[in-house]
Order: C-alpha cells, then sequence, then structure tokens
C-alpha cells in the first residue's frame, strides 16, 4: 500500500496518484517558515485521527529545522504534542509530558527556548537551532494513548526578533498505529 499525506488538501489521495505539482504543494503545506522581525507568532499542522493500538506505538519522520539560536540560547523551536480523550481533557500536550508517556528514540529536541522575547513556547523543550539538513526523528507514542484516537500537533514558535528558514517535517511512519 502507498503512503498516503496524513493532514492537507491532499490527505485523501494517496502518493503514486498525486501529479508532481500536487506532491510539491503536499510538502509545501508541511513545511513551517518564520514570519520574521517583529511578530511573535506561533504556526501548527495538526494530523488526522490515528488509531493507536500498542503501547509501543512509534511514529518515525524526517525533520528539518534551522530556527533563531545563537551564543545566547534557542530563541526559536518546534514540538510535538498530542491530543487524547484521555489525557488533559483532549488538549494539545507534549509527546514527552509524563500525561502522554512518550519518549525519543532519536533526533529529540535540542533545547529550551528562551523566555524573555515573547515565544510563545518559551521555557519548553524544542527542535532549536540548526538541523544540517533532514534528520530521522523516532517518537514513542507512550502508554498512556494505548487504544485512543489522538491527533497530533507540530507547533512552532517564534519570537519577536530575527528569523531563520524555518521548520519542514516529511516522510511520516506509523508502527502500531493507523490513520483513519
Amino acid at each position: 500500500m502507498s503512503p498516503t499525506p496524513t493532514f492537507g488538501r491532499y490527505a485523501e489521495i494517496p502518493v503514486e496518484q498525486m501529479t508532481t505539482e500536487q506532491r510539491a504543494a503536499a510538502r509545501a503545506e508541511a513545511a513551517s517558515g518564520e514570519p520574521g522581525f517583529g511578530i511573535s507568532a506561533c504556526k501548527y499542522l495538526i494530523s488526522r485521527n490515528i488509531v493507536v493500538s500498542s503501547a509501543s506505538a512509534q511514529l518515525t519522520f524526517r525533520n528539518n529545522f534551522n530556527t533563531e539560536a545563537d551564543v545566547d540560547g534557542f530563541w526559536d523551536g518546534g514540538v510535538l504534542e498530542v491530543s487524547s480523550p484521555n489525557i488533559n481533557g483532549g488538549a494539545f500536550t507534549d509527546v514527552t509530558a509524563a500525561a502522554v508517556g512518550g519518549s525519543f528514540v532519536s533526533g529529540g529536541y535540542t533545547g529550551e527556548l528562551r523566555t524573555d522575547a515573547m515565544n510563545p513556547l518559551a521555557g519548553r523543550m524544542a527542535w532549536s537551532g540548526d538541523s544540517a539538513g533532514y534528520i530521522t526523528t523516532v517518537v514513542n507514542l507512550g502508554p498512556n494513548v494505548n487504544g485512543q484516537t489522538i491527533k497530533l500537533r507540530w507547533r512552532m514558535g517564534t519570537d519577536l526578533f530575527a528569523s531563520r528558514p524555518g521548520w519542514r517535517i516529511d516522510s511520516l511512519v506509523f508502527t502500531n498505529a493507523s490513520c483513519q
């Protein structure tokens, strides 16, 4: 069976049935750029429903980020959050929070975002800095989402000042979970 994008306007079209333009547009929809100087912002992408069938469910995806960071710290960055009806009333919660029980096998967060520049994700661990190209991220979704229908949210927060190219994700693969 061929992979199908899990979100965006092309979510129902199998990849091999997409035109070259549709594939490029689907990838562009999954890319998050930074808004630039003077704007504190939060952008996000939300998945379709995902049915988790095991406590050992995993998500593997390609992750490419180049966000504002310097010798003083991490200013902009992205996080992965889970919405599950049995956790925090369905509110999106960081995948690594104890309530979710998730963890990174590889390609996890790179640093804590600074708290003094009005980033909406300030104080949280995030992917920040420069990954120098795509890296593979493997996430244990956590035992607390076993048997649940969840949604995932890739959320990027930026501060008020400088910007960088942004954050991109690609090639999502679920193990012991499936998209509805």
